[in-house]
C-alpha cells in the first residue's frame, strides 16, 4: 500500500510458492482495500494485484535487473 501511495505502479505482481494458493490473492486484495480506506480508488483490483505470468518470474526478474 505504501508503494502505491508513493509511486502509483500500474500493477502489483505476486509470485512464489505460497502464492500458488489462489485464495491468497483475494485475501491480499481485501487487505489492501481495507488499508487504503478510501484514500485512493480501488476499482479493478483483480487486474491490479495479480499473479505472475510464469512460475520462475522472481528468478528471471532478478537476472534481468542484474
Amino acid at each position: 500500500m505504501n508503494i502505491c501511495l508513493l509511486v502509483t505502479p500500474k500493477a502489483i505482481v505476486l509470485s512464489g510458492g505460497v502464492m500458488k494458493r489462489k485464495i491468497l490473492y483475494q485475501m491480499v486484495r481485501d487487505s489492501f482495500q481495507e488499508m487504503v480506506n478510501g484514500y485512493i480508488p480501488c476499482e479493478g483490483l483483480d487486474s491490479f494485484i495479480r499473479p505472475a505470468v510464469c512460475k520462475d518470474s522472481g528468478i528471471l526478474g532478478a537476472a534481468l535487473i542484474r
